[in-house]
């Protein structure tokens, strides 16, 4: 699982797997023609959300309720075809894992006790009585009622060790001769001495650009401490930046530090990141600024360097593709990537994304 993998990509991946299982389990089981009337009206209603998926995604983080419809029908199907040994089950854990990917374990969690709840008074509703009795069937009151929302909650942590496990690693070591680089012992800086491009690329050796910008990724994609926080990535990048290209660079921070979401900072990084290397790799820049600046409802990031500018044909240049797939997640996430030639020279990123999960910018 790729770690730019979208949310609504991986919540149909799942459905679709799940309703495989589902399918083959109704074969195993034999299981009566009403039985088959439910998976068809699953996966009809499969088939129209994965169609909108995206935008269901979006609408998600601010109404919630959208997640409880999605729980509601999990339940009522289960209910129909006979809830203990259901081969709707796998159906139901995929239906937490968009609320766990939006909310995190809390998510997951409370979808995983409304799903249960449900299914205990869908139970006592139609049938009048309890699911079964606790005292002959503890192992089956405990599938029951807290299966769902232990898996809930756990799905969020899964999720983060695939992506983690199968994120490209740049782990090659590749030979460079650079001049010597000053000692940067200044984490944040105003203003830093411009030194050309040209230095760099009359390197002895002949280094070549595609040598250069490699290396620049391998320090950029370097694994940073998980107790960083944001302000002491961008210190720690930029740094990795500079001594790897000789480019002067200027970081600064505006408005009061608020707390990121966590769910924006693996993006944040990533843009700031690819940013970077497309500098490195296409702008002909001599130096780059990174501003990181905090309003009272958003973040806003803006990457800056002095460079040549975007050609006619845009970001169609060769290098910027990996910008449209950010875009498309900055939109999952209620926020907004643009890619823009400056007013005198160079190009400027800026990413804006919200603060409050109940925000779209």
């Amino acid at each position: 699982m790729n770690a730019s993998l979208s949310n609504h990509t991986v919540v149909i991946a799942v459905r679709w797997l799940s309703l495989v299982v589902t399918a083959l389990l109704l074969f195993w089981q034999q299981r009566p023609l009403s039985d088959w009337i439910a998976f068809t009206v699953v996966v009809t209603l499969n088939i129209s959300m994965s169609l909108v998926m995206q935008t269901v995604a979006r609408w998600a983080v601010r109404h919630t309720a959208i997640l409880a419809v999605d729980v509601l029908v999990a339940a009522i199907v289960i209910a129909w075809s006979s809830l203990w040994g259901s081969p709707f089950l796998p159906y139901a854990v995929a239906v937490l894992v968009l609320p766990s990917l939006i909310s995190g374990w809390r998510g997951g969690l409370l979808a995983g006790v409304l799903l249960s709840g449900l299914l205990a008074t869908l139970q006592i509703t139609v049938v009048g009585r309890p699911l079964f009795d606790p005292a002959a069937t503890w192992g089956q009151w405990l599938m029951v009622y807290l299966v769902p929302s232990v898996a809930g909650a756990l799905l969020p942590s899964l999720f983060q060790l695939l992506r983690t496990a199968s994120a490209p690693r740049y782990t090659r070591t590749i030979p460079l001769v650079l001049p010597p680089l000053t000692n940067l012992s200044e984490r944040f800086r105003d203003a830093l001495p411009m030194r050309r491009r040209n230095d760099v690329a009359t390197t002895p050796g002949g280094v070549s650009l595609a040598t250069r910008t490699e290396a620049v990724r391998v320090a950029l994609y370097q694994t940073l401490p998980s107790e960083l926080a944001y302000a002491e990535q961008v210190a720690v990048l930029v740094d990795r930046f500079e001594q790897q290209t000789a480019m002067a660079t200027r970081v600064v921070f505006l408005g009061r530090p608020q707390p990121i979401q966590s769910l924006h900072v693996p993006l944040l990084r990533r843009v700031l990141i690819e940013s970077l290397l497309n500098v490195e790799q296409h702008a002909q820049a001599s130096s780059v600024s990174v501003l990181t600046r905090y309003d009272q409802r958003t973040v806003t990031v803006v990457v800056q360097d002095d460079g040549v500018g975007l050609p006619m044909s845009g970001m169609q240049r060769a290098g910027l593709h990996s910008m449209h797939a950010l875009m498309y997640r900055t939109s999952e996430l209620g926020g907004r990537l643009e890619v823009f030639n400056n007013a005198s020279s160079g190009v400027a990123v800026r990413l804006v994304l919200p603060l409050s999960a109940q925000d779209i910018v």
